[in-house]
């Protein structure tokens, strides 16, 4: 499921950081009386892989050398092993590549306007030739070009620093952020024992990873679309006839219902879905939680889950408090203007 870090509510004058790229227009969606929402298939693995791989190819040769120059970064470094993986790693690779091969050093150089910033890979694969494979000439312990690993890994990683002379090394640490602090402790040590006296120019800039992560293509939004009308339509199916026999079907039904139906899709779920009931007599559980602004910029180009909640109270109910709550997609365009990825709901799904 594609997402960006999630907000609890957009507010107007939210300072917006400059776009990095175009956005997608807008799309007019008309009213769910006048147009149901829909389901969608998707299209084979392979064929989806190929859509993939085409955005993250364009996401990392534009929007990391534009966000490096933007937070003066001249050299970022994205170290992980096998099974420890930062989260960058998973936007930056591609779609056949499910995990790190035992260590993958990344590592993106601004060599400045003319030249660019070039994309070297010290372990794991080209990814589909994005990255250059960066290799010792000196001959591997087995004899032959053999696979990148433990000290020579490090000796070589320590000569491209000291071949680019770069004036900042950014690492991802970071203890605020979750997708900033993809370095992990062990990993950090052997990374900064391996670059020596040059752990100097070691600087943090979390703005770097959780900008590129969250930062979005227009060639994404197509799709992306047609994941919010499939998930519009599941639900309408869910809380339908359909699906739901008054008295006899339970809420746990209806969550199971929902499971089954997202793997059918050949989707996965966020988490585990949540059905409740509310009537008169019965309070419901909990009680309303109010957003706070976080202190994360938000930018253009860039996807937020929208949470809202409103609490009413039912005379009919003995005056029981009812919820309503909502979570629907939406954007901002490279202006900063904020639109629904699909629609907003805006009327009751009704079970007779």
């Amino acid at each position: 499921m594609l997402r960006a870090v999630s907000v609890s509510i957009l507010v107007g004058g939210i300072a917006l950081s400059p776009p990095v790229a175009e956005a997608q227009a807008p799309v007019h969606v008309p009213p769910e009386a006048m147009a149901p929402a829909r389901y969608h298939s998707f299209p084979s693995l392979r064929e989806l892989a190929a859509e993939e791989q085409s955005w993250v190819e364009k996401r990392v040769t534009e929007v990391i050398p534009a966000l490096m120059r933007e937070y003066g970064v001249e050299m970022w470094v994205i170290s992980q092993r096998e099974y420890a993986e930062d989260p960058v790693f998973f936007a930056i690779t591609s779609p056949t590549t499910f995990a790190a091969r035992r260590r993958s050093i990344y590592v993106f150089h601004d060599r400045g306007p003319d030249e660019g910033v070039e994309r070297l890979a010290l372990g794991g694969t080209t990814q589909g030739g994005i990255y250059t494979i960066y290799r010792s000439e000196r001959p591997a312990p087995t004899g032959g070009d053999a696979e990148l690993w433990g000290d020579e890994q490090w000796r070589l990683f320590r000569e491209l620093v000291e071949d680019r002379d770069p004036a900042n090394i950014v690492l991802n640490i970071d203890e605020h952020h979750a997708f900033a602090d993809g370095l992990h402790a062990g990993e950090r040590e052997a990374l900064e024992r391996a670059l020596g006296p040059w752990v100097d120019r070691v600087r943090r800039e979390p703005r770097l990873a959780i900008d590129f992560i969250a930062h979005r293509i227009p060639e994404m939004m197509p799709r992306y679309r047609q994941m919010m009308e499939t998930v519009h339509a599941m639900i309408s199916e869910a809380f339908s006839n359909a699906v739901i026999e008054p008295g006899v079907t339970t809420t746990d039904d209806v969550v199971w219902w929902m499971r089954e139906r997202i793997r059918e899709m050949g989707m996965q779920s966020w988490f585990q879905p949540s059905v409740s009931v509310q009537r008169a007599g019965a309070l419901p559980p909990g009680a309303p939680v109010v957003p706070e602004r976080g202190d994360v910029v938000l930018r253009p180009s860039t996807w937020h889950s929208i949470e809202l909640q409103a609490t009413v109270r039912v005379p009919e109910w003995g005056d029981r408090p009812v919820r309503c709550r909502q979570e629907e997609e939406a954007y901002l365009d490279e202006a900063g203007e904020r639109h629904w990825v699909f629609r907003r709901q805006e009327q009751f799904h009704i079970i007779w």
